[in-house]
């Protein structure tokens, strides 16, 4: 544009006078072209709404708006900083504090459980009851000394047992395998039933006590997650019904509590759970966790049962804890303890009755 106006300037300075014609015609020719197309240009740009200083103008802002958005970010975030270093602060003070109440409590719950459990023990001298802890409730319960009573002498039938299954010669261990102390027996005659009836059975007016010691390892992992094997039963039913079913607890004529295992979270390390329950008319009425082995790991323990029939009620006591009461077993029949094996191809299991006690004639 500036040289534009300066030709223009030139060309009016010439004097007409001084000037040969056709030069001057040369001249406003070269003026008239230059100046017409230079400005045809500049009109036609200026008529597209494109003005250079605007342009200009235009293409700086970019730059001017990014400063200014980055310097909103650091804004943003110098606030944010103190807000983030205060919710840090207090989660570790919640965290800290949660463990320090987690570990109070459980020392106080321990200290709890120790003075209760005490508190819910009295020696068996001449008194024919005590106090036991509940496995649930924690509650005191009454119960028989064991040493008070007559001695009974339970022991599993010969002829009532499974006839897959081994006992020793003094009638007093069962196994679902065959071992040193145990053999088949030519008398046995139940086909159904996974296991023996006791040589006793009970009347209508008996408090009987015994005690079984058990043994069993698992032998073979369970590769269903939802699949569970039974390993053993401690019961009560109608003689005449025992042969129908394979455990007491699947007859309404039956009470019986099973343990049985199931595969662990950590099966991958061999590990499985094994868990206690009361069954009755094909019916579970608990499950408690009891431990957890591995397989060929062999477990021993024992089971306290009290059979009640004055007031109707079968108990079973794990590690001096009541499992479960049945409080309406009652029949027109005759009801016999019955103790059952199961599963020789996943677990070998091995019962052994002893100290059966007689306390009917007591009053309670």
């Amino acid at each position: 544009m500036s040289k534009a106006q300066q030709n223009v300037y030139v060309n009016n300075i010439f004097d007409a006078g001084k000037t040969d014609p056709d030069n001057n015609l040369e001249y406003e020719e070269c003026f008239a072209s230059v100046d017409k197309s230079i400005y045809d240009e500049l009109s036609s740009t200026q008529e597209k709404g494109t003005p250079s200083n605007d342009s200009v103008k235009m293409n700086s802002m970019p730059g001017v708006q990014s400063k200014q958005s980055d310097n909103s970010i650091y804004q943003k975030l110098a606030l944010l900083r103190p807000m983030f270093l205060i919710l840090f602060c207090i989660l570790i003070t919640a965290l800290v504090t949660a463990i320090t109440t987690f570990f109070a409590t459980k020392n106080n719950l321990s200290e709890k459980k120790t003075i209760h459990a005490t508190e819910c023990s009295s020696t068996c001298n001449n008194d024919t009851e005590r106090r036991v802890q509940q496995q649930i409730s924690h509650s005191c319960s009454r119960e028989f000394c064991p040493g008070n009573g007559v001695h009974l002498g339970v022991r599993f039938s010969r002829t009532e047992l499974y006839s897959s299954y081994y006992m020793s010669d003094d009638n007093t261990t069962l196994s679902n395998v065959n071992t040193d102390e145990t053999s088949k027996s030519a008398s046995a005659r139940l086909l159904t039933y996974r296991g023996t009836i006791s040589d006793v059975c009970v009347g209508d007016d008996d408090l009987i006590y015994y005690e079984i010691n058990y043994t069993f390892s698992i032998r073979t992992y369970l590769t269903n997650y939802f699949d569970k094997e039974d390993i053993l039963e401690v019961g009560i039913a109608e003689r005449s019904n025992v042969d129908k079913y394979t455990n007491a607890g699947a007859a309404a004529s039956g009470w019986s509590f099973n343990m049985y295992y199931t595969r662990s979270a950590f099966y991958w390390f061999g590990r499985h759970n094994v868990y206690i329950n009361a069954r009755h008319n094909g019916r579970s009425h608990t499950s408690q966790s009891l431990l957890t082995t591995s397989i060929g790991e062999e477990l021993h323990g024992q089971l306290k049962i009290f059979i009640n029939t004055r007031r109707d009620e079968f108990t079973v006591m794990y590690n001096d804890l009541k499992v479960y009461v049945f409080d309406e077993i009652q029949s027109n029949e005759t009801l016999c303890p019955v103790f059952g094996v199961y599963n020789p191809n996943y677990v070998n299991v091995q019962l052994k009755i002893l100290n059966s006690l007689n306390f009917s004639m007591y009053p309670w």
